[in-house]
């Protein structure tokens, strides 16, 4: 029966009398043909004020454009008498406006028993078309009953009216094609025949299913506009209506805000029984070698139970979280104009093993800074398990677990320090199998150690890798690193001594002028017109040890001007880096000395000289050996450039088994790493390490130092916190060289705040140092970790020479 059947109805035949009364053809309103009405031409068309069923809103008897439902429920009861009040026609924007709010209809929306009307609802509608255009639907709700909507063929939203002064909302997002899902506040196990006939007409009766999402259900029996408009602004701002809990109390106030604004944003929402505790470390029942330690877990009967992580980074300042994104070592980038965690952040990969480990179902990532007013700032993101990424990270972590902490645990392999092992010497005959590293007799030809204590006393020559003559005093290379036999212990410490009896026979020494004391650390000055002293205090001259050149040819300050001085050479010129030439030679360019300088004679305190080499072997670079000064050259140079082309004995020396590489070919090096990835800085001449005059980095570099005792090894800051720099050490022996850590500092202005110790693959001789960092530095640029590497140790030398010949350097060949 139609809702009218008692009243109002009439039928066809005087339906036609009817339109033809008002000179209206009934096949002009079926077509719904663009005409007015002859009753008064320049009345536009308008809407009825009240419901009007379907057999007076289209179908079998005519098409209706728009039918508006205002008021209240009781002012659209499906029993109430209904009056056609006029005949409207015309092509309409079917999402456009029903009116301008009014007071009262703000007064209805706050109040708690308020029910929402449909110019109110499309209000709504064109807010929420505004925040995401894509998403197609928001057609007027008064089309529904009228069976009028625009077909739809691409996602939508729509909230439709059931008929039974009730809103739901209905979406096709996410959703096969076909099916729609229905979000309803107010759900009792049926879905009313009115919402599927809506449905049918808004998509073509190409509707196949309605899924019925289960979601927040409305506490009173006036909300459901409300709860309808929420759950359409949580489709279209990305979120699960049925992974959200409102806060009832603030829904109203938030959606008069948000209409008088003309934004719609997400409702606020809030979390039922909600409870945080703090939780320990937690292993993984499965792969009991993983854990994970989050910060704080979670639960609430909404969300179900989840664990957060908070992070406090140094790099946001004052609050400032635009300025923090544009950092290269941010953990959170802007997608779409919303802040999230990067998904190739070391803190992505940290959240993900939480989850897996724990199988929780989220994890709430925090950012929390303080603003200039000491006012909290906060940012979260709720993160959900990608199982696809911790099926390639698993055995990732597994494999690290095993060659790097499961070695360290049971025998401290990569921390432990040399010592002499407490091994009970067993005398040695010819039948005696307890010698050398490998505990066995083979026959073949073996050296003696000079420690009668040697735990071992006799090696083989295989053992060692080692082909060379062997001196008649040798020590093996446990016993080396023992204080008694160190090479020139005591002949350092009897010229301290002898330093020290010459400066006692003097009355002042040092610009002091103090009167020098038995067991004070002096320093010589070499010139023999000194006039100040001649010997001078460490401390005083804010040195932490001695100069390499300290007992050959090291000059105090005053005895330096004088030198510049005959050579017609200011120190504030030399001092500043002026481009200069020297008047002894003004033709000739500025060069290199070819040993090392310490740094009284190459910066900081004393001066400033732009290069220094250091060629050749160990032993043309110890740091025992006398230094004389050949020359001073000035100039601006450019400081990642060659030290000059290699030749062939250099690539004999690179492709020897027991060739220890030069500064020559470590910067060869560095400039094909710098073609890899010119993004990546640093890549300095090592001679400027010495000198202190490095150009100052402030993004992600890699450098390799030398230490100054006969080693390479390989720095970077990629992928690490402001501050802090990866060292990586192919000889490392639990001690970080004061050197590396002073040549870090002016590297980076004396930003460096930590070093870490990254556990890498250990050389095997005294040679391959240099070979190790130029590997370790090429899979960094390669993006790789040179910790997750085990290389081809006998095909590195040969790589590396074919490498620099080609002028390609790939990455090094691995087992």
């Amino acid at each position: 029966m139609p809702n009218n059947s008692k009243s109002t109805w009439i039928c066809n035949s005087c339906k036609e009398k009817l339109y033809k009364v008002n000179n209206v053809n009934i096949s002009t309103v079926q077509s719904g043909e663009n005409t007015t009405s002859t009753l008064n031409p320049s009345i536009p068309s308008t809407t009825c004020t009240s419901s009007i069923p379907q057999n007076l809103c289209g179908g079998v008897d005519g098409t209706v454009d728009d039918l508006s439902i205002r008021g209240s429920d009781a002012e659209c009861d499906s029993n109430d008498d209904v009056q056609i009040m006029k005949v409207c026609r015309g092509n309409i924007d079917k999402t456009a406006s029903l009116g301008n709010l009014i007071q009262a209809e703000y007064d209805i929306i706050e109040s708690p028993n308020g029910w929402l009307d449909c110019t109110v609802i499309q209000e709504a509608h064109i807010l929420l078309k505004q925040v995401n255009p894509m998403i197609k639907g928001f057609q007027r709700t008064t089309l529904g009953p009228a069976r009028n909507f625009d077909v739809v063929t691409s996602e939508f939203v729509q909230i439709l009216h059931t008929g039974n002064h009730h809103w739901v909302c209905t979406s096709s997002v996410g959703c096969l094609p076909g099916t729609v899902n229905l979000y309803d506040s107010l759900f009792h196990d049926i879905i009313a025949n009115e919402v599927e006939e809506q449905l049918k007409d808004l998509m073509a009766n190409k509707l196949t299913g309605i899924n019925i999402v289960p979601v927040q259900q409305q506490g009173n029996g006036s909300d459901c506009g409300v709860f309808s408009i929420a759950f359409a602004t949580c489709i279209v701002y990305g979120r699960d209506p049925g992974m959200v809990t409102f806060d009832v109390p603030q829904m109203r106030p938030h959606l008069s805000r948000c209409l008088k604004t003309g934004v719609l944003s997400p409702f606020p929402q809030t979390h039922k029984d909600f409870q945080v505790k703090y939780c320990g470390m937690l292993v993984d029942k499965e792969h009991p070698w993983l854990h994970a330690t989050p910060d704080f877990m979670a639960s609430c009967s909404c969300c179900g139970d989840g664990c957060g992580e908070v992070k406090c980074p140094y790099g946001i300042e004052n609050g400032d979280f635009e300025t923090y994104i544009s950092k290269k070592t941010s953990c959170l980038e802007k997608v779409n104009g919303e802040l999230r965690l990067k998904k190739n952040h070391q803190y992505y990969y940290q959240v993900q093993q939480q989850l897996n480990i724990t199988k929780l179902k989220y994890c709430d990532f925090v950012v929390f800074a303080f603003n200039v007013n000491n006012q909290p700032m906060i940012f979260q993101e709720r993160i959900y398990p990608d199982f696809n990424l911790w099926e390639l990270l698993q055995p990732k972590l597994t494999k690290f677990w095993r060659i790097c902490i499961l070695p360290e645990i049971l025998g401290r392999w990569y921390t432990r320090k040399y010592h002499t092992p407490s091994l009970v010497q067993v005398p040695v005959s010819g039948n005696d199998n307890m010698i050398c590293y490998c505990r066995k007799a083979t026959g073949e030809q073996t050296i003696t150690c000079s420690n009668p204590k040697c735990p071992y006393l006799k090696f083989h020559l295989s053992c060692l890798r080692s082909s060379d003559q062997v001196p008649k005093k040798w020590y093996c290379p446990t016993c080396r690193l023992l204080p008694d036999f160190k090479s020139n212990a005591k002949t350092r410490n009897a010229i301290e001594q002898d330093i020290c009896k010459k400066a006692l026979s003097l009355d002042s020494v040092c610009i002091c002028n103090s009167k020098p004391r038995p067991g004070d650390r002096l320093l010589q000055c070499h010139s023999e017109e000194c006039l100040n002293g001649k010997f001078f205090h460490l401390h005083c001259l804010k040195y932490k040890r001695m100069p390499n050149n300290s007992k050959s040819t090291w000059i105090c300050n005053s005895c330096k001007e004088k030198l510049y001085k005959v050579n017609n050479v200011n120190i504030s010129t030399v001092q500043s880096g002026e481009n200069t030439t020297s008047t002894l030679n003004p033709s000739i360019p500025s060069t290199t000395c070819t040993s090392s300088i310490p740094q009284n004679l190459c910066g900081g305190v004393d001066g400033t000289v732009d290069d220094l080499s250091i060629r050749g072997s160990d032993a043309e670079c110890d740091s025992n050996d006398d230094v004389q000064i050949m020359k001073v050259c000035r100039g601006n140079i450019d400081k990642t450039a060659s030290l000059g082309n290699l030749i062939q004995a250099e690539y004999d020396i690179i492709e020897s088994p027991n060739g220890w590489l030069d500064c020559t070919v470590i910067q060869e090096a560095h400039i094909l790493l710098k073609q890899v990835n010119p993004m990546i800085k640093g890549f300095q001449r090592t001679t400027l390490g010495p000198a202190r005059n490095f150009d100052v980095v402030t993004s992600e570099f890699v450098q390799i130092l030398h230490t100054g005792n006969h080693h390479w090894v390989c720095t970077s800051s990629v992928g690490c916190l402001p501050g802090t720099v990866n060292l990586y050490d192919s000889l490392f022996h639990d001690i970080i060289a004061n050197e590396v850590e002073e040549q870090l500092k002016d590297l980076m202005a004396n930003k460096l705040t930590g070093i870490n110790i990254v556990p890498v693959q250990q050389q095997g001789n005294g040679s391959d140092c240099g070979v190790f960092s130029i590997a370790f530095a090429t899979c960094i640029v390669y993006g790789r970790d040179p910790g997750m590497v085990t290389f081809d140790v006998p095909q590195m030398r040969p790589h590396l020479s074919r490498c620099l010949k080609t002028g390609v350097l790939s990455p090094f060949p691995q087992v």
